[in-house]
């Protein structure tokens, strides 16, 4: 009897789990809440026996959630770079799902407390900007318009990283250059992460074992993604996927 009694209750919990699944995350984590929020479960039960009624739970409210509670987040984070007056800035972009392509910004800054004497480096993430050209000039104007928005002065940068990029390190009409051009305190510096991957890159070219390891890498996945056919053969045979180099 006690088998099966654990073997319904764990029946149970899967089917609702795949409840939860099919309601997605917000909803189920509104029903979960509310095993434990009275307040919350009489909401919930309310808009369940009256359908017409304002539920507060439609996609365009949670959407609203979503904006708020990020609109708080990055409002908290810039009133944290305001206060501690000189940053650096991070910048990085990259296709996206739907081919679009989006620049990262972070905020690199140094945060004392005074009362409690404690001084900590810290990187904030302030999110994507969508771009439509990668050229130094039109970053540049993405960028300062980015900083004036947010109400943080460029005379107040300090740094500025970058990948190994010409178009982001040139000296003469680079974007690092053209920052200096109006800040010259900015200094820029480049990424270690992207020069030892550079590093790893060229010194595996001298090695002609790694060279022929890649290549034959390559020969593979070209062999096989030419054909749907021998896709799907390949897919059959091992658990794995073939990726290019």
């Amino acid at each position: 009897m006690v088998s099966q009694n654990l073997a319904l209750r764990g029946h149970e919990e899967n089917l609702n789990a795949e409840n939860d699944k099919n309601v997605g995350n917000f909803l189920a984590l509104i029903k979960y809440k509310y095993q434990y929020n009275p307040v919350l479960a009489k909401h919930v039960q309310h808009a369940e026996q009256n359908p017409g009624s304002v539920s507060y739970l439609s996609p365009e409210i949670q959407n609203e959630f979503i904006h708020i509670l990020a609109s708080t987040v990055e409002s908290k984070l810039l009133s944290d770079i305001r206060k501690n007056k000189y940053y650096a800035i991070l910048l990085d972009s990259t296709p996206d799902l739907g081919h679009r392509e989006q620049l990262s910004q972070v905020i690199r800054f140094v945060d004392v407390d005074f009362q409690t004497k404690n001084v900590t480096i810290k990187e904030s993430f302030l999110g994507y900007i969508e771009i439509h050209s990668k050229d130094a000039a039109n970053l540049e104007k993405v960028i300062v318009e980015r900083l004036k928005s947010d109400e943080i002065p460029l005379a107040d940068c300090r740094a500025q990283c970058y990948d190994n990029a010409a178009v982001m390190t040139g000296h003469i009409s680079g974007l690092q250059q053209r920052i200096c051009d109006r800040n010259h305190r900015a200094l820029f510096v480049n990424c270690d992460n992207h020069s030892l991957n550079l590093a790893g890159v060229h010194s595996a070219k001298q090695d002609p074992v790694v060279v022929t390891f890649f290549t034959t890498l390559e020969s593979i996945h070209s062999f096989f993604s030419h054909s749907t056919i021998r896709w799907e053969e390949l897919k059959r045979a091992l658990p794995i996927t073939v990726k290019r180099v």
